[in-house]
């Protein structure tokens, strides 16, 4: 039988050396202080090797410096065991406790050597082991304990022979062994904490200070949210049109603001601009009174002018129309001459010549034999011609004298002529001007008149004033159809950018939901594997599994690899047995070969590992999808907000100024109204002033007229009769030219005749003469003849080539520029008439010019006059404190028409607007925030003051809403709290699931009180679990119920909708109000324990005396009763768990260490000492003095010597 039997100290715990016997029921004896505890807690090391629950006061030693004090000081644990005992040494190493085992039983040579000298070399130790096993320095204490307690899947196979169990599943029996050594009262609570602990380290619990750090804003949380979802009977939101009215009232401001900046810099530029141009009109009021008396000045000058030029125009004319007569007369005379015969003649003189000298040299041929005589007969022809060309010569050249004479006699008749006319024109010019004159300023008086009553019927006074205010209606009307365009547009531009961002939204969720969708199947997978594996692992208990591996040393290998791992291996209720050989259901199988179709704990629970760590990744994996998802959201909305923000913000001011046009309307309407009613009496008056002057000047403008014409009719007179006598002495001049030509021309006819005849003559005589000679004369007289012909046509082209040059000339100079002095004619004429009007003009101009800048001067000087008072006008609003705004010092000049005192109306009409609109618009912010407490969910303010406060405030509500970030609020939290329902839905179902393993145990303990009781006294010892009254508790509960009833739809859960799912909302709202009521009440409960689900309970029956169910064991009966209960139930929780730990060693022992043993009857002393032995459960008790001495194998007092050393006697020893 496995049992620890023997521990030996050997300088350890002021303990010089002993050694203990355990291997029955102990009972140390002594008094107080003298180490009764030390060997209990020495003994619970063996079991726990924990030294931090050894129950060892703070003030005290540490265990290492108590117990181990010296390098030769040890601790023997001596052990017994089926195949022969062995021995666990504890000595100190590098500072703290370590073990060795060793395979044999305890010897003290070991040691202490024949001096008693303890030896502290391990060295020395090995060789005195000799041939014995050693292990090597187990320096873990939980590697110790799974070599104890056999935990093969910790430990390697060297350590198997030391177990004194064999299960991994050991920790509830040190754990209990502890819990009773340390406690000593026993109530439900400590009974209680005992089962729990036994069952785990550490507590399951649920952390209560990260659920009150969730849900303490809750309730603020779904006010905040909640509020903008309540709705009136129209189905409006009144939260939601309070933030819309402080919105709307805030972008009118920033409209109205906008304007003001505008138009503060509108001020300025008219300030500036007016002040620049006041020196402006100064020097212009200077220029026209200067330009006054330049224009009387110039009058004066144009005249004079006008009369030079105008008697140069005349010249000139009377040049061009001489020339003009003389290019008729050329005409003519080439008419005469058929001058288009003689050129086409002429025009062949190189033809006749090369036909000619064809003739000749013809000729020459055929009378080449008679050459003296053709050439006395050529000379002679030549000599008759020559005679008569000299005269001809000499008649052309009296012709061109005639010529010129005549030219001469035309060129001096002309000037006569120019300057006889030039005499009228100047003897009439005074007079024609000043009558000019005189007519020409009443005319021009009446059509300033006649002008000035047709421009009154198109006077529209303040026109231009009018046009403008025309121009802003139109304006308003185009900005209107524009706003409205614009307001179309951006509420477009908007929808599209969101229906984008929706766009982009969704396929970013679609994508990251299908990636989690993706890794949750992965999850779910995991899980369930892990769930089927968690099902094999918690059926291991009891099962066949356990069973073989107690009894069938590698039964993997055989029947391991044909039976089912989930139906069989694991199944419990199978009753196994041992048989004979490897038969299975007697028959015997070969299976060397086969595969090995099971799977260990060890395996399952690596793979569990493996598992447990793919589904954490998959979990860290699916947290960073929804990280990046969250991510990309955001980005996406960094992004489109701008955008969006940007539109709605155009958007709204859009909107504002186009609520403010009709308005604006209006106020022109009453302008022009105002300017109608001033014009129609300027008109009146006006004209009336018009049609009297025009009565006047109608009489004095007939009579200028009727003195005009009398003057102009005398000098038409005198000019005609001039005109006649030159026309006549030019054409006398004419006829006596023509005549003195004809008679040159007849003399040189009459020459020509003769000088023919005697070529004809001699013409006779050659060919006489030829004829006589032998020459072919009728062939020498056709060639001759031909050359006669050609002669005559040269000298006819030699007649006519100065009439050809003459006519050329005269084309040159007088035909071709026929057309250009007609022009200069017609242009001097006009010349003479444009000069006429432009002097009019001119006249007119300055007399208009010299009227004008009288009027402009007195226009510059009343402007003068208006832009002073506008300046004066625009100071004194700048001087007003309550009025000008201070962003007038910093604004920035803008161009703009209006004047300064029409912008400093406009400013002040906005101004006085605006701080109306500025208290309705703080107004409506108070109405809104009083929805909101000041620690809101929103980090709404509401402590507002200063102006800023309230416009920052609007700003970040603007924000609030354009980012739609109620909806995020929302969801946000509504996810958050269904996720918390979820997560205390979970933990209680976590926690709750170990409820059964609490009744499994107080079940185990109640049927082994009824199996094995050897106490008579005590007739019945129960325990039982009841639900807990603890209102935390049961409140959670609710809350897991209620998660279990809508798992399906949690999902899908919106605790702020306001759809049919009311009912399931408000219950999750209620109790999460209540969850956070539960948990602010209780502020310094962190958590929520396993012991908080149950109470325990007793019932004990002791004779006739029935306790009933009670939380208590006091005053069961006598304190002795009291005493036997607790040691009763102490000794069923440790044999309940080491039961539970292996059936193969149901009859190994173990100790428990007890004190109180003294207030027992030596009758129940007896009795619960038979008690734990049944058990297989060796009591080790202390008290200070013996009793009861042959109950007990082994009694031992303790004692301190001289040295105050613990010196350990054995009083009695039982076999």
């Amino acid at each position: 039988m496995r049992a620890l039997r023997k521990i030996i100290f050997v300088n350890s715990a002021n303990i010089r050396y002993a050694e203990v016997k355990l291997d029955g029921n102990v009972h140390f004896i002594g008094t107080q202080g003298v180490g009764k505890s030390t060997l209990l807690r020495a003994i619970l090391f063996f079991y726990n090797a924990d030294k931090l629950h050894l129950g060892i006061p703070k003030e005290m030693k540490s265990f290492d410096e108590f117990y181990l004090p010296h390098a030769n000081s040890y601790m023997v644990y001596e052990v017994e065991h089926e195949y022969g005992p062995f021995s666990i040494l504890v000595f100190r190493s590098s500072g703290r406790a370590c073990y060795r085992f060793i395979d044999a039983a305890y010897q003290k040579e070991w040691l202490v050597d024949e001096h008693g000298e303890v030896s502290a070399e391990w060295k020395v130790i090995r060789d005195r082991l000799d041939s014995v096993y050693s292990s090597k320095i187990i320096d873990r204490y939980e590697q110790y304990r799974d070599i104890l307690y056999g935990n093969k899947q910790a430990v390697g196979k060297e350590f198997v022979r030391f177990r004194l169990l064999e299960t991994n599943r050991y920790q509830n029996i040190p754990r209990s062994i502890q819990n009773v050594f340390l406690n000593s009262r026993l109530d439900a609570n400590f009974i209680k904490d005992i089962i729990i602990r036994s069952m785990s380290e550490d507590e399951a619990n649920i952390d209560l200070g990260y659920f009150r750090r969730q849900v303490s804003d809750f309730e603020q949380e779904y006010k905040d949210i909640s509020c903008w979802y309540k709705t009136n009977q129209k189905g409006e939101s009144g939260v939601r049109k309070q933030a819309d009215a402080v919105v709307k009232a805030y972008r009118e401001l920033l409209y109205m603001k906008q304007q003001i900046e505008e138009l503060c810099g509108e001020l300025k530029y008219a300030e500036r601009i007016t002040r620049e141009r006041l020196p402006l009109i100064d020097a212009k009021i200077g220029e026209l009174m200067q330009e006054l008396d330049r224009q009387k000045r110039l009058l004066s000058e144009v005249q004079q002018k006008h009369d030079a030029e105008k008697a140069t125009l005349n010249q000139e004319l009377g040049v061009v129309n001489e020339k003009l007569r003389r290019t008729k007369e050329r005409k003519e005379y080439y008419a005469n001459k058929q001058i288009d015969v003689v050129l086409n003649r002429c025009a062949k003189e190189t033809v006749v010549r090369t036909e000619l000298d064809a003739l000749k040299n013809k000729l020459e041929d055929l009378t080449a034999r008679f050459n003296d005589v053709t050439t006395k007969y050529k000379a002679l022809r030549q000599n008759i011609i020559n005679q008569f060309e000299t005269f001809k010569q000499g008649q052309q050249q009296r012709i061109l004298n005639d010529r010129q004479e005549k030219q001469n006699t035309d060129e001096r008749l002309l000037k006569e002529y120019n300057a006889t006319r030039t005499e009228i024109e100047q003897s009439f010019a005074e007079k024609i001007f000043s009558a000019t004159n005189a007519f020409d300023a009443i005319k021009t008086e009446q059509n300033d008149c006649d002008k000035e009553l047709l421009k009154l019927k198109l006077l529209v006074p303040f026109k231009e004033e009018k046009e403008a205010l025309t121009q802003q209606q139109n304006d308003l009307l185009l900005n209107e159809k524009t706003l409205e365009g614009r307001i179309g547009k951006l509420v477009s531009d908007v929808n599209r950018v969101q229906a984008e961002y929706d766009k982009k939204e969704a396929e970013i969720n679609a994508d990251y939901t299908c990636q989690l969708d993706k890794k949750q199947k992965q999850i779910d997978a995991v899980v369930e594997q892990i769930k089927t594996i968690d099902a094999l692992l918690n059926r291991t208990k009891g099962s066949l599994y356990e069973w073989l591996e107690d009894n069938k040393p590698d039964w993997e290998q055989n029947i391991g690899k044909v039976i089912n791992e989930e139906k069989i291996l694991y199944q419990t209720g199978l009753h196994p047995q041992k048989a004979d050989g490897a038969s299975l259901y007697g028959v015997k199988l070969d299976l060397m070969d086969f595969p090995l179709n099971v799977r260990k704990p060890k395996q399952l629970k690596y793979e569990k590992d493996a598992l447990e760590n793919k589904l954490k990744q998959a979990r860290t994996e699916s947290a960073e999808i929804l990280k990046s998802q969250e991510k990309a959201i955001e980005d996406l909305k960094r992004q489109f907000t701008p955008k969006i923000k940007e539109l709605r913000n155009h958007k709204s001011i859009a909107e504002t100024e186009l609520r403010m046009i009709p308005q604006k309307r209006k106020g022109i309407i009453v302008k022009i109204e105002g300017y109608d009613a001033k014009a129609k009496q300027i008109i009146e008056e006006r004209q009336n002033e018009l049609l009297n002057r025009q009565q006047r000047l109608a009489h004095d403008l007939t009579s200028a007229q009727n003195a005009l014409e009398r003057i102009n009719t005398d000098k038409q007179k005198q000019l005609k009769s001039v005109e006649k006598k030159h026309n006549d002495a030019k054409a006398d001049n004419v006829k006596l030219y023509a005549k003195r030509v004809a008679e040159i021309n007849s003399e040189t006819k009459i020459s020509e005749q003769e000088a023919d005849a005697e070529l004809q003559k001699l013409k006779k005589q050659e060919l006489d003469e030829l004829k006589g000679r032998g020459a072919d004369t009728a062939l020498v007289e056709d060639c001759k003849t031909k050359i006669s012909k050609a002669d005559d046509e040269l000298k006819y082209i030699e007649q006519n080539r100065k009439l050809v040059y003459d006519y050329k000339r005269d084309k040159e100079e007088l035909f071709d520029q026929e057309d250009n002095l007609k022009s200069q004619k017609k242009s001097l004429a006009e010349r003479i008439i444009q000069l006429d009007e432009k002097y009019g003009q001119r006249k007119q101009k300055h007399e208009q010019q010299i009227t004008s800048f009288g009027k402009e001067l007195s226009e510059r000087r009343e402007e003068k006059k208006r832009l002073e008072d506008e300046l004066q006008k625009a100071e004194r609003f700048t001087h007003d404190e309550h009025l000008c705004p201070p962003m007038l010092a910093e604004a920035k000049e803008k161009n703009t028409l209006l004047t300064p005192g029409q912008a400093v109306d406009e400013l002040t009409g906005i101004i006085v607007s605006r701080q109306s609109k500025h208290n309705q618009f703080k107004q409506s912010i108070n109405v809104f925030k009083s929805n909101f407490s000041t620690k809101n969910t929103f980090c709404f303010r509401t402590e507002l003051t200063i102006d800023e406060d309230y416009l920052d405030f609007a700003n970040n509500l603007d924000d609030f809403i354009i980012n739609n970030k109620l909806e995020e609020y929302r969801r946000r939290t509504s996810e958050r709290y269904v996720n918390i329902l979820a997560r205390v839905s979970k933990e209680m179902g976590e926690l709750t699931r170990y409820e059964s393993d609490v009744d499994k145990i107080i079940h185990d303990i109640n049927n082994d009180f009824k199996e094995r009781n050897f106490v008579g006294v005590i007739k019945l010892i129960a325990l039982q679990s009841v639900s807990s009254a603890d209102k935390m508790v049961r409140l959670m509960k609710r809350i897991k119920e209620f998660n279990d009833d809508n798992q399906f739809a949690m999902g899908e859960m919106n605790i702020f909708s306001t759809t049919n799912r009311d009912d399931i909302n408000q219950k999750a709202v209620e109790l999460l109000i209540d969850f956070m009521k539960s948990l602010t009440d209780n502020p310094l409960r962190q958590h929520l324990t396993l012991s908080d689900l149950f109470q325990l309970q007793f019932r004990i029956i002791e004779n006739d005396n029935d306790t009933g169910w009670a939380d208590k064991l006091s005053h069961v009966g006598s304190e002795g009763t009291d005493t036997l209960v607790k040691a009763m139930i102490n000794i069923m929780l440790i044999n309940v768990f080491k039961e539970n730990v292996s059936r193969k060693f149901g009859d190994f022992r173990i100790h428990c260490m007890m004190d109180e043993i003294g207030k027992l009857h030596p009758q129940n002393i007896k009795g619960i000492l038979d008690f734990a032995n049944a058990r297989n459960i060796l009591l080790i008790n202390s008290s200070p003095t013996t009793y009861n001495v042959s109950d007990y194998r082994y009694t031992y007092l303790l004692q301190k010597d001289g040295k105050s050393k613990t010196i350990v006697h054995p009083l009695i020893s039982q076999k």
